[in-house]
């Protein structure tokens, strides 16, 4: 009776079954739950039909260790099971570091040995995935790779206990500080010859250990089929050496890089070191006019069919614009959804705001950036023994929380734009829309110091609302029109920069924008 089932509620009912046979029933020592018997393989044995089913529910999602891939290798040597294989979480083990390295950041040697481990294991898994048929469908791929000692996969236990010997000091342990500043970077993977088409998204935001940016680029390059890519990685806090050097392999990987006709969305978030507002900032570009990173990250788009656009990060106007020149031949024609946060902090060293002129708190020194000449150090454990003590002390100074009973106003002060900063990127911003035709809405956002809100500008095409004009003088307004709606608080932006985005609505539709000073909303 069951076997005249159709296929989808064999599937259905399959979906319900145990791996295992309740624990409440007593195995044949006598304990309960030990040696329960397996259900889904007694169901699968029971007609091909039911197999299928079986096997359906089991290999639809798929978490293997990196150690585990051969036996991988042999169970999907069926095609069926390869059809029917959806998501793939591939997990790469790193050494485990003892308790008396718990104490220390992680060396060169640390590096160079997770490196060759983590390298060897993600191109077995390509190689592995490149000799199956090119018309299969995995949903998604993610990647993982960590150590047994890391923080989140030390036994629970043992966490406890350490976490207990650090505050009575008896233990001395980093915990995450140990690997903070340790970037995964894949060796040789140019030189595989590679290309798999089935997967259509790779998560690599689930690792705990974290790719450099070069080595995101060259990974994704091996999966030419993509509709969505996320690119995502943390900056090594004040480490200005690390910090250039990771950026300038960025932009090398981006400048051969070129997204597949059938990528459409790209989220791209670079996370920057925590700076109070009373902190001078580190200049990253020297005397260059403009931020290579952001200009490079221009170009790869404009070689892209993308139509949704999402960015979080450090920015300058060569993110829109990178030159000078009235004319680019370069464009995003096809995107039609942009978001853009940006950081406070410019890659030149220059705030993007400033603090108001009669705030008590405001210290005018620190808008100027810190000289280019003042590179810094690299992080703890890059081998460089007289800069040593200098970066351990650097790196615990970023854990200093302020005083008890300050102010929040004496950290967080800047609340007034730096025209000298802000204006450029604005102007850079209408630009770039007034040559985006198929572009619906766009964002350029930032948020604001405690209690301040969002600070953002707001485009929406003619037909297309967000429902902004609810809050202006005008709540009827005509949404056939296009729109610009500053969310600036106080900020009174001049007349040739509101000018600049009603233009946006002349160049792409005929008519000229309406723009609206919104009152503030928080």
């Amino acid at each position: 009776m069951m076997d005249a089932l159709p296929q989808e509620i064999k599937v259905k009912i399959a979906s319900f079954l145990p791996k295992t046979l309740a624990s409440d029933i007593p195995s044949k020592n006598g304990e309960n739950g030990e040696e329960a018997a397996l259900i889904r393989p007694g169901i699968a044995s029971l007609s091909h039909s039911w197999k299928a089913a079986i096997e359906t529910v089991t290999f639809t999602s798929i978490d293997i260790e990196s150690k585990e891939l051969r036996q991988f290798s042999l169970v999907f040597k069926e095609i069926q099971r390869r059809k029917t294989l959806r998501e793939l979480t591939y997990r790469i083990e790193l050494r485990a570091y003892g308790d008396e390295e718990c104490a220390d950041f992680e060396t060169d040697e640390d590096r160079i040995t997770n490196n060759q481990t983590a390298s060897r294991a993600i191109s077995d898994l390509l190689r592995e995935l490149a000799a199956w048929p090119s018309d299969l469908n995995i949903d998604e791929l993610s990647i993982e790779i960590y150590s047994p000692m890391d923080m989140p996969y030390r036994e629970e236990d043992k966490l406890d206990q350490d976490r207990n010997a650090v505050y009575v000091g008896t233990r001395k342990d980093l915990f995450t500080r140990r690997y903070r500043y340790s970037y995964i970077h894949l060796e040789d993977l140019d030189k595989l010859q590679v290309q798999i088409p089935f997967v259509h998204y790779l998560n690599l935001s689930s690792t705990h250990r974290v790719f450099d940016p070069a080595s995101i680029i060259a990974l994704t390059a091996k999966f030419p089929s993509l509709p969505r890519i996320s690119w995502n990685y943390t900056e090594p806090g004040p480490f200005v050496l690390l910090r250039k050097q990771l950026r300038n392999n960025f932009v090398s990987s981006l400048e051969t890089f070129k997204f597949a006709p059938e990528t459409k969305r790209l989220s791209l978030g670079i996370s920057p070191p925590f700076y109070y507002h009373h902190q001078r900032l580190p200049n990253l570009i020297g005397s260059l006019p403009n931020d290579p990173l952001c200009a490079a990250l221009h170009n790869v788009i404009s070689r892209s069919s993308l139509e949704k656009l999402s960015y979080n990060g450090p920015i300058d106007p060569s993110f829109f614009w990178p030159t000078k020149s009235e004319d680019s031949h370069l464009t995003w024609p096809r995107i039609t959804d942009m978001t853009i946060e940006f950081d406070l902090a410019s890659p030149s060293g220059k705030w993007y705001f400033k603090g108001a002129a009669n705030d008590p708190y405001n210290k005018p020194a620190s808008d100027e950036p810190l000289p280019a000449s003042d590179q810094g150090y690299n992080p703890p454990g890059y081998g460089n023994p007289v800069d040593e003590p200098h970066a351990v002390a650097l790196e615990a100074s970023t854990t200093i929380e302020p005083e008890e009973g300050a102010e929040d106003e004496e950290y967080f002060f800047r609340k007034v734009p730096n025209e000298e900063v802000m204006v450029p990127l604005l102007e850079a911003f209408a630009r770039r829309l007034a040559t985006m035709p198929s572009v619906q809405s766009a964002q350029l956002t930032t948020n604001m110091p405690v209690d301040e809100g969002e600070w953002f500008v707001q485009y929406d095409a003619p037909g297309y609302s967000n429902d902004y004009e609810s809050y202006t003088d005008e709540p009827n307004m005509d949404l056939s029109t296009a729109r610009v709606f500053f969310h600036v608080k106080d900020w009174k932006p001049e007349k040739h920069l509101l000018d600049q985005f009603r233009k946006i609505g002349k160049e792409l539709h005929g008519k000229y924008a309406i723009v609206s000073l919104l009152p503030f909303l928080y």
